[in-house]
């Protein structure tokens, strides 16, 4: 895979010494790197260079954290992100599952891990909005489940008039719920079929990303629980709760 195949990836992280290295061996595989020690400049290197991924740390110099990175990019960008986090810190990965990051890996990792990580977001982007569609035009599928509207390609969930943004494994996985009605579909399923059968993370990932998907269903649908833990096992699609 070539530089041009590969793309750009968009480094943010205040340790030079770490940052050095990752720029050496993502490009040592492929990938041109554009390089920051904090937010400044992020957003507007984002618009210019456009990169595929952003890998993004959560602790930041200057008074803006990777969290606020995070929401500026979710606002503007549809791009994966993959969040860095301190060892021990669980409560970084949560924050920043439920702030729309695609996944996060904590400090210190294998630069192979991380790797695998990136080109699994890569596909999963990649799948969603194919290459030949480079005009700013979304492809979207529409889904539609008691009362609730699915757009695939906008990134929302929608009930009546109001709606609620969701990330895009939010998405995949709100779309395999809601394509098998009834139908309990375990952790590891949910994992195999958003994911990939060759991508590793944990049951906990779903977790946080079904209760992300509960909060927006609960803004835009009070009293409305569709979404059903099947404890053990993992979740289903029941329609009015």
């Amino acid at each position: 895979m070539n530089n041009a195949q590969a793309g750009k990836i968009l480094v943010v992280d205040d340790d030079r010494q770490l940052q050095e290295n990752l720029c050496t061996f993502l490009e040592s595989n492929g990938f041109d790197t554009i390089s920051f020690f904090s937010g400044q400049g992020v957003m507007a290197a984002i618009s210019e260079k456009c990169p595929r991924v952003v890998l993004l740390d959560v602790m930041l110099p200057g008074g803006t954290d990777g969290f606020d990175i995070l929401r500026r990019i979710r606002r503007q960008f549809d791009l994966p992100v993959l969040m860095l986090t301190a060892r021990g810190r669980e409560i970084d990965a949560v924050v920043g599952l439920e702030s729309g990051a695609d996944d996060y890996l904590a400090k210190p990792f294998r630069s192979l891990e991380l790797l695998a990580r990136i080109r699994a977001v890569l596909r999963r982007s990649d799948q969603e909005q194919p290459a030949v569609e480079r005009t700013g035009k979304t492809h979207s599928e529409v889904i539609r489940a008691d009362g609730f509207v699915l757009d695939t390609g906008g990134r929302t969930l929608s009930f009546g008039d109001r709606s609620a943004d969701l990330s895009a494994t939010e998405i995949k996985v709100l779309q395999a719920l809601m394509e098998n009605p009834g139908d309990v579909l375990q952790r590891d399923v949910l994992l195999s079929l958003v994911f990939g059968r060759d991508y590793h993370t944990t049951n906990r990932n779903v977790d946080v990303h079904i209760s992300h998907i509960r909060s927006g269903i609960r803004e835009i649908a009070p009293g409305q629980s569709p979404i059903h833990t099947v404890w053990g096992s993992g979740y289903r699609w029941v329609g009015e709760g």
